[in-house]
C-alpha cells in the first residue's frame, strides 16, 4: 500500500510513499505537520490507542499501477497499523477509475 503523493508522506517515506516504509521511519524522519506538531506526535497517539484496543474507521484507497493501492484517507491509521503489528481485519475500501492518473496525489 502507498500513501498518496503529498510531501508530509512522501518525506516520511523517503520517497518510496510505501507505508511500510513510512512505519520504520517514524523514530527517524520527523515530519512538520503544522504548527502544533509532527506527523510522528500524532501517529503515536493513534498508534496506542489502537494497542488500547480502539477501533478507526474503515481506510479508502484507490486501485494503482500494478495492483498497488494508493491512500486517499487513512494514511495515519495505515501507519499506525503496520507500527502497532495490528492483528485483526483491517476494512478498506477501495475506488477505482479510468481517470485517476489525473489525481493530483496520484
Amino acid at each position: 500500500m502507498k500513501y498518496a503523493n503529498h510531501e508530509t508522506w512522501v518525506k516520511l517515506s523517503a520517497g518510496t510513499r510505501l507505508v511500510g516504509v513510512g512505519a520504520r521511519n517514524l523514530d527517524h524522519i520527523q515530519v512538520l505537520e503544522n504548527a502544533s506538531g509532527t506527523i510522528n506526535e500524532n501517529e503515536n497517539a493513534v498508534t496506542e490507542a489502537l494497542r488500547n484496543g480502539h477501533s478507526h474507521p474503515e481506510l479508502i484507497a484507490v486501485s494503482g499501477p500494478g495492483d498497488v493501492l494508493i491512500l486517499v484517507e487513512g494514511h495515519t491509521r495505515a501507519t499506525a497499523y503496520v507500527v502497532s503489528r495490528y492483528r485483526q481485519a483491517i476494512t478498506c475500501l477501495v475506488g477505482t477509475s479510468p481517470g485517476m492518473k489525473q489525481w493530483a496525489f496520484y
